[in-house]
């Protein structure tokens, strides 16, 4: 996955959890690679651990924001 610019995990509390959104920018083009809502914020953490992983991309090289 040499040409991936971004990935991009977005974590925000919500009324029902926390929503997670994975999002992969590629040649200028966005992807998203999952968005769910979980109990806690370690799942959310989780998912976007093991979608990164699934993909090739190293936990350290993904781009995490909480809100």
């Amino acid at each position: 996955m040499a040409d991936v610019t971004t990935v991009r995990a977005t974590v925000a509390s919500t009324n029902d959890g926390y929503a997670v959104a994975v999002v992969l920018e590629k040649n200028g083009r966005s992807h998203t690679l999952a968005e769910k809502t979980v109990a806690s914020r370690v799942e959310a953490e989780a998912l976007a651990i093991e979608l990164a992983a699934h993909h090739g991309i190293p936990w350290h090289k993904v781009e995490v924001l909480y809100r």
